[in-house]
């Protein structure tokens, strides 16, 4: 807009006790910048009134101050509304702030508004100087003043006047006061007071404000010091009366040249005073001139600034920009042609244009669908830009995530590495020494992980050298470290032992057995305790041998014995289930057994996560749900925009449904529309009532207040309690088509943003600013290209997320581990050796001989004692090392026989059970070892029993235990099955439904029920069954024995031969229509009956047994003649066994 009035004042408006709203015409942009003064009339004060609802008084802006600028002020009383009296005027001005709060950033948005507001605030500036000026004195364009400089102090200024001295300059002056009359007590007098002592007729003047007492001549007065002498009158009229003896009329000219020089001397005065007036108001006028030629300067420094950068709208790329001079990098212009902005690349020396490419578009799209995450990596840039500088780390972190994620399992451990930095580097340094030291790790444990029992050692150093000096002797005890520890804790009965050593010896050759009673006196007290149950078990040792061999087995069924009862009870269905379920990374092509894929049957593809299930043909999807199916965003159209001054608009062209799309669209726009309606006392904003918004700096919001709900509740912003207006711009009347209100977002968060009806309290809420998410990515697109070029790793770093994150929450301790020195002493750590060495020392077992050793420092501390001794007990066990160790290796168990002695006495009565359970004893300890499992397994007695005797089948089921327990999980539908298939040894009678199985045992067929009856089925020999009147199709096959009863119908051929065509005779049977004629007999033929009948067995056997004694006794000319050709018969030329004949032909 344009400033078009230079007012920025209103007229004196007049009291008259019925008005409190006053107008005021000219633009302002918050409540803030209204100054309202009030006047008292009759005592000429003026008062500078405060803003506030609570205080003077509050401002009503015009919804529009570029088209109608302004508004009114209504004045306040106790938060009522206050008529302005008579006596009183009020004058509105503004006192907009000296500041320049606009940033034109380069390369940045140029909007319109922002830059109109800017230049509207420089020319109300320049308005509210003038109006400074034009109540200043000043001196006119023909006069000079030399100085207008004011140099006294304030102290020389108090109760003086300012006046011109003889060269036309400021100068102060004393002034002479009011005339108040003769003195009087009891009187108040202010400074420069005239009084006159009526005892004198002396005048004073006051010096010193105060109430007078006592009485004159004031020059004896008690306030005799408060007052100056001003005329002498005493002094005056002595001097007068001798000059006017003399010159009566001399003095009477004298006296009017003096009043004649006097005067003009006051003119004289006065004309300095005036002079110097106008001096220092020509001077401050000049001042402002220079300000406001300053401010007009700047502004269009800013303006030429301004337009180098946007040279505006062009049809073709220009070379020098408008001033015509060289282009400078990043100037910006839109191309009319293409309708594209442009920028100016200096570097290259070439346009380039401001488009989204293809590649750009399928990145935006990209971003899109993970926009909560772009708004994550913009809110943690920094530690983006992080991961960026350290692309080679974080590949290397990648390919070391096993490690790290070793690392993070071991955090205290790497605290503590990081805490003894220095040892660490010192330990580099001798790895050579660390290999060695590795080497012989068993004695020595984890150095590392028991620091303190290392030092603890360092404070006994003197008998560590006293140590070293018997280091033969310490090398034994250091490979018996547990039984120096039992001997230094008795070494006076060491010493006793020392001298019975022969005893010892004896007892070290009973050390086996005094081992194993100790090593099986719980078990011994157990046994004592069940002698029933152990007699049991060593007449039941082959079963427990069995179930010892597979007690792993045995515990796995014992945890899951539950399951194993259900599956056992349904183990025909979980093998089914498993049949038909199946998960891989590709389609089976059959069974788990083997068999054919059926109709139904499921597969879990585990390289995409789909449930899949066979349709007879194919593995299809299992369909979503319409839920789901409603939750995929479907992004159709293509993105396309025009540049603007900053603003992209159009960025989407597509359908109603642009899912994850219309995110991307609103961030390239940077504008984004409110509908906003009131209704129950409160705004609705896009449907939602009042809620707290969030906000991108820089971006423009327009909140659409047309409709009319919002007539009478003005929509507007506020910070810090008080009117915000910087950015804001109000379009139209509200409740009206076309009233908006525009927000431009500060670069800043506002104290306290919000916002609210300016009519009605509790309508608006909170609004947060954060930065933009896009200019944010934008500014950071490097390392965000660095990231996404190392997606693979990116997504590794993603899955050990939780490890990154125990690792950067010991950043400190990495930070130690990073510096060079650390990093090169982990390097010479890394190596192949020094890990191995390493892994060697962390053992738990040389962590636990470590902690022994700082342990016992005391009683090592009395070995080295004992050492120094002349006669050294240590000595004497060194010599009998062997008993001592077989002593010392069984001291807690020769203690725990004596402290058993009543269980072992016990044992003793029961010697041949406990002699029976030592030949079984790795069983027997193998049971007690499993005692739980096995208590489980006494609970299913029974099922045990059956399981011993089943062992294989039982470890069968070990092995599929996660079939079995996805049966279990699954027992409702196997419980199902159960109701619907059982066995029995007649027909069900109850909860039979249609469709039910069940297998009777006493006919060995399975049956069906058919909704009111069972009905036979197949019997076990394979026979049909009861079922009436059978039809089959295709080639069927009858097994030898198989039973028919009843008529038999073909459908096709028998042996090729079409039986239900032809009527035939055969043997004496005759058939109709393939059927044998009813009433037909078939009589079957004896051994001896030569009739024609149908032969049996029987009867072909006494045939060929007549034929073969025929030939064999027959010599006539028949077969046997003509076989007989030597006159031998068969017999001779062959043998006979049973029916048949063997010939040996011979020669023929």
């Amino acid at each position: 807009m344009t400033i078009n009035s230079t007012t920025r004042k209103t007229q004196n408006f007049v009291g008259n006790g019925n008005a409190h709203t006053y107008p005021f015409g000219f633009k302002v942009f918050e409540d803030s910048e209204i100054v309202v003064k009030k006047l008292e009339v009759a005592t000429s004060v003026e008062t500078t009134l405060t803003l506030g609802v609570n205080n003077d008084y509050i401002v009503t802006l015009s919804n529009d101050q570029n088209g109608n600028p302004g508004g009114s002020i209504t004045l306040k009383s106790g938060g009522n509304n206050f008529n302005l009296p008579s006596g009183f005027q009020i004058v509105i001005t503004s006192n907009v702030q000296s500041l320049q709060g606009t940033d034109l950033t380069n390369q940045g948005g140029f909007y319109p508004e922002v830059i109109n507001d800017a230049l509207d605030k420089s020319a109300i500036l320049h308005q509210q100087q003038q109006n400074e000026l034009d109540r200043s004195i000043k001196f006119s364009l023909t006069n000079t003043i030399s100085n207008s400089e004011i140099t006294e102090s304030v102290d020389a200024r108090k109760n003086k006047v300012l006046s011109f001295n003889n060269d036309g300059d400021f100068t102060v002056q004393q002034e002479i006061g009011t005339y108040r009359g003769d003195w009087a007590a009891g009187r108040s007098y202010a400074v420069r007071d005239l009084v006159k002592d009526t005892t004198t007729n002396n005048v004073f003047m006051c010096n010193l404000a105060h109430t007078s007492s006592g009485s004159e001549p004031l020059t004896t007065n008690t306030n005799a010091a408060n007052w100056d002498l001003i005329v002498d009158a005493l002094a005056a009229t002595t001097s007068a009366n001798n000059a006017a003896t003399s010159a009566t009329n001399s003095a009477n000219s004298a006296t009017a040249s003096a009043n004649s020089a006097s005067a003009a001397a006051s003119s004289q005065s006065a004309a300095a005073s005036s002079a110097s007036a106008a001096s220092t108001s020509e001077t401050n006028a000049n001042n402002h001139k220079n300000a406001a030629q300053a401010a007009q300067a700047a502004a269009e420094t800013a303006l030429d600034s301004f337009d180098d950068r946007y040279l505006g709208a062009k049809n073709s790329n220009p070379s020098l920009d408008n001033d015509g001079n060289a282009l400078i990098d990043g100037a910006l212009y839109f191309n009319t042609t293409s309708n594209i902005m442009r920028v100016y690349d200096l570097g290259n020396t070439n346009w380039l244009d401001l488009n989204i490419t293809g590649t750009n578009l399928t990145n935006t799209n990209i971003v899109a669908g993970s926009i909560s995450n772009v708004n994550t990596v913009g809110g943690n840039i920094s530690n983006v830009n992080a991961v960026a500088g350290n692309e080679t780390n974080i590949n290397s972190a990648v390919s070391n995530a096993s490690n790290i994620n070793s690392a993070v399992s071991n955090a205290t451990n790497i605290n503590t590495v990081a805490g003894i930095s220095g040892n660490v580097t010192t330990v580099a340094g001798i790895s050579s020494d660390v290999t060695t030291v590795a080497n012989d790790g068993t004695d020595i444990g984890n150095v590392s992980g028991s620091i303190a029992n290392v030092n603890t050692t360092a404070g006994s150093i003197n008998n560590v050298n006293t140590v070293a000096g018997n280091i033969s002797n310490v090398n034994t005890v250091g490979g018996n470290n547990a039984n120096v520890t039992t001997v230094a804790g008795i070494s006076s009965d060491v010493t006793t032992v020392a001298g019975i050593s022969s005893n010892v010896t004896d007892v070290a050759g009973n050390a086996t057995n005094i081992n194993a009673a100790v090593s099986n006196a719980s078990n011994i007290n157990s046994a004592v305790s069940n002698a029933t149950n152990i007699n049991s078990a060593v007449s039941n040792a082959s079963n427990i041998t069995t179930v010892a061999g597979s007690i792993s087995n045995v515990n796995t069924v014992g945890n899951n014995i539950t399951n194993v009862v259900a599956a056992g009870v349904n183990v025909a269905d979980i093998n089914n289930f498993a049949d038909i379920y199946q998960i891989s990374n590709s389609p089976p092509s059959q069974r788990a057994d083997g068999s054919g894929l059926q109709e139904g049957d499921l597969w879990f593809d585990n390289s995409n996560d789909n449930l899949r299930v066979y349709d007879g043909t194919n593995w299809n999807n299992i369909s979503p749900t319409q839920t789901v199916l409603d939750d995929i965003s479907i992004v159709s159209g293509a993105i396309t925009y025009s540049e603007d001054l900053g603003l992209i608009t159009d960025a989407v062209a597509t359908g109603t449904s642009n899912g994850s799309l219309d995110i991307v669209a609103d961030a390239l726009e940077d504008e984004i529309t409110f509908t906003v309606t009131a209704a129950t006392g409160k705004f609705i904003i896009d449907g939602v009532d009042k809620p707290a918004l969030t906000l991108y700096k820089g971006w423009t919001y327009t909140f659409d207040v047309s409709d009319a709900s919002n007539a009478t509740h003005p929509l507007r912003f506020s910070s810090g309690g008080s009117a915000y207006n910087t950015g804001v711009v109000v379009t139209g009347t509200q409740g009206q088509a076309g009233a908006k209100v525009q927000l431009v977002v500060p670069e800043t968060q506002p104290t306290t943003f919000a916002y609210y009806c300016t009519q009605h309290s509790g309508m608006g809420n909170t609004i947060t600013v954060k930065d933009d998410p896009i200019k944010t990515v934008s500014d950071n697109i490097t390392n965000i290209l660095a990231v996404a070029s190392g997606n693979t790793n990116v997504g590794q770093v993603a899955a050990n997320a939780a490890n990154i994150n125990a690792v950067a929450g010991k950043i400190t301790e990495v930070g130690r581990l990073g510096t060079v020195d650390a990093v090169a002493d982990m390097a010479i750590l890394g190596t192949t050796d020094v890990v191995a060495d390493m892994n060697t020392l962390a053992t738990t077992a040389n962590v636990t001989n470590m902690d022994t050793n700082a342990t016992n420092i005391a009683k090592i501390i009395t070995v080295a004692d004992d050492l120094n001794e002349s006669t050294s007990e240590i000595d004497t066990v060194a010599t009998n090392i062997a008993n001592v160790n077989s002593v010392g290796t069984n001291i807690s168990n020769v203690n725990a026989v004596h402290n058993n002695a009543t269980n072992i006495n016990a044992a003793v009565s029961n010697a041949s059970n406990i002699n029976s359970a030592v030949s079984n004893e790795s069983n027997i300890n193998a049971v007690v070892s499993n005692a739980t499992n096995i208590n489980a397994v006494a609970g299913n007695n029974a099922n045990v029993t059956t399981v011993s005797g089943s062992i294989a089948n039982v470890n069968t089921a070990a092995t599929n235990i996660t079939n079995i327990n996805t049966a279990a999980s699954n027992l409702t539908n196997i419980n199902n099955f159960a109701n619907l298939y059982r066995i029995d040894s007649s027909d069900p009678s109850t909860n039979n439904d249609q469709g039910d199985l069940y297998f009777n045992t006493t006919s060995n067929e399975l049956r069906v029920y058919n909704g009111s009856t069972w009905q036979g089925g197949v019997t076990a020999s394979g026979n049909l069954a009861g079922l009436g009147t059978n039809t089959f199709s295709g080639l069927q096959t009858l097994q030898a024995g198989a039973a028919v009863t009843g008529n038999i119908t073909v459908s096709g051929t028998v042996d090729g031969v079409d039986v239900a065509t032809r009527d035939t005779l055969f043997g004496g049977l005759t058939s109709s229509s393939g059927v044998l004629t009813n009433g037909v007999t078939a009589t079957t033929q004896s051994a001896s009956d030569n009739t024609t009948k149908i032969a049996t067995t029987a009867y072909v056997t006494t045939a060929i047994g007549n034929v073969n004694t025929d030939l064999v006794v027959d010599t006539t000319p028949q077969l046997a003649g003509d076989l007989d050709g030597q006159n031998n018969d068969l017999t001779n030329i062959g043998t006979i066994s049973g029916a048949n004949l063997q010939l040996d032909f011979g020669t023929i």
